[in-house]
């Protein structure tokens, strides 16, 4: 008995866990949506303004004369702008408006807004809650009007703004507008749960909707009414077509609801081999198509990666890895041509390193900069803190970085830098100065991490050496004695 029972709770939650699922729809998943209606009026670019921020202000009935007059769809003005400020508009309907769908389009706004007409909030986005990239989203609040919030005559628009880096009603003319009283709103979900939860999805995204002939494909849509109706009863039909042409179909009765995304199960559809397709999704009501959505998608032969080769590392013996077209080493190469082989571009600032050391490589500096690290743990290590401008900050770390040029004392120019040899840990750069002097310069992952080599009578080290931290202390080897370099300069 209690084998049956277990196999029945299993049966039940594959059931629930692979059919239509019924989410809510986030703020966002329509802000960007232009649903099918007409304009009814044209708010204008001369509006109200009033810095601060009071709830009153929502109201109709407050008494804004005394207030600024200012034009949007631009930004606001440095001397107007707060942390927070109002705009209003009144603007007349001559007609008793009808019951029904409306949307408030308002442009974009900078960064957070609350929408009140009449009094009556209308809408929200960004503000209580931040939303990334709110100040590029256009709005369009849609509300239901039952004769509570639009009238006859004068009627008063308040606009609450959180200020954002593009400041205000930035862009764009506001209107009102009379939507149809049911919007279907329809998407191809990127992934799903059940069988196709592992597989690749043919999304609403055209341009990420390439596949192999290997790959098995799943359909997941979700559609949401949004308008009058609270449920809306309907067929979902699925078509992909190739020239004209069905190859596969599905269909569902589906009852959507309002303010609710319905995650359809994902449909596994036969791989229809190399080509482009379309997908089209059709929602009907009494035998009627309510709304139609199509994508594309293509199926293509596998290819490999084009990655570029560093032909220097071929056929290097003490790799313990064979060398081939998939790999190239840390130090190596990073310029692509046009035969999509790698070189070094030193036409342009270049830097390479390791841990403790990196170096600024480039023809307009006098010589190859070095900027070595000091820092060592003074033993009581406390936090780390992220600095904007700086990255780790670290609390318990003693002394810094130096930094330096590397050149012969008799010139400042250089004439041409040239790769003599590099590997998978190294890189030797040669770096031509006039009368015929070079410095042959060796940077590595492994001990030494420098080593130069010149036929100059003279060479500086770390000249105008800048000590970035706290005292700093740069040891290296002279006559096979270890020195501080900083000090023997």
């Amino acid at each position: 008995m209690k084998n049956l029972i277990i196999l029945l709770c299993c049966i039940c939650s594959i059931c629930v866990f692979a059919g239509n699922m019924v989410l809510p729809v986030g703020e966002s998943d329509f802000i960007n949506t232009v649903f099918s209606g007409r304009t009814l009026k044209v708010l204008g670019e001369n509006w109200k303004f009033c810095k601060g921020d009071k709830k009153e202000y929502a109201s109709p009935d407050i008494n804004d004369t005394a207030w600024q007059d200012i034009k949007i769809n631009t930004p606001l003005a440095k001397e107007n702008r707060s942390a927070y400020y109002w705009y209003r508009v009144s603007f007349d309907l001559p007609e008793t408006p009808e019951k029904g769908f409306y949307e408030l389009d308002l442009g974009c706004i900078s960064a957070g807004d609350q929408v009140f007409l009449n009094g009556v909030k209308c809408g929200e986005y960004g503000f209580k809650k931040v939303i990334r990239n709110s100040s590029d989203h256009h709005r369009r609040y849609r509300f239901v009007n039952n004769g509570n919030i639009l009238k006859k005559g004068k009627n008063v628009l308040a606009v609450r703004v959180k200020n954002g880096h593009k400041s205000g009603m930035y862009e764009g003319i506001p209107a009102l507008r009379k939507l149809s009283d049911n919007q279907i709103v329809g998407k191809l979900n990127t992934r799903s749960r059940g069988k196709g939860a592992v597989h690749r999805h043919i999304s609403s995204v055209d341009a990420i909707n390439e596949f192999y002939p290997e790959d098995r494909l799943f359909i997941a849509p979700a559609l949401t009414v949004a308008g009058v109706s609270k449920k809306l009863a309907g067929v979902l039909e699925v078509f992909i077509k190739q020239n004209n042409k069905t190859i596969s179909l599905f269909k569902k009765d589906l009852v959507l609801q309002n303010g609710k995304w319905l995650n359809v199960a994902a449909e596994e559809i036969k791989n229809p081999g190399i080509g482009s397709y379309q997908v089209i999704c059709k929602f009907s009501v009494d035998g009627k198509v309510v709304q139609q959505y199509l994508h594309a998608f293509t199926v293509q032969e596998k290819k490999p990666l084009p990655i570029a080769v560093e032909e220097s590392l071929n056929g290097s013996k003490d790799l313990p890895v064979k060398v081939g077209e998939y790999s190239f080493g840390s130090f190596g190469l990073r310029d692509v041509d046009k035969e999509n082989k790698l070189f070094d571009n030193y036409n342009t600032p270049d830097a390479r390193g390791g841990v403790g050391n990196v170096f600024g490589i480039s023809k307009k500096y006098p010589g190859v900069v070095l900027l070595h690290s000091h820092v060592k743990s003074s033993g009581t290590f406390k936090s780390a803190d992220f600095i904007d401008q700086m990255g780790w900050q670290y609390d318990g770390l003693i002394d810094g970085w130096s930094s330096g040029w590397i050149r012969p004392a008799s010139s400042k120019v250089i004439s041409n830098i040239s790769t003599l040899a590099t590997n998978w840990t190294s890189k030797k750069i040669r770096f031509d100065y006039p009368a015929n002097e070079f410095i042959d310069i060796t940077i590595s992952q492994l001990s030494p991490a420098l080593a130069v080599n010149s036929n100059s009578q003279d060479i500086l080290f770390f000249e105008n050496q800048s000590p970035l931290g706290a005292p700093t202390l740069l040891l290296g080897e002279r006559s096979g004695k270890l020195v501080d370099l900083g000090k023997a300069i």
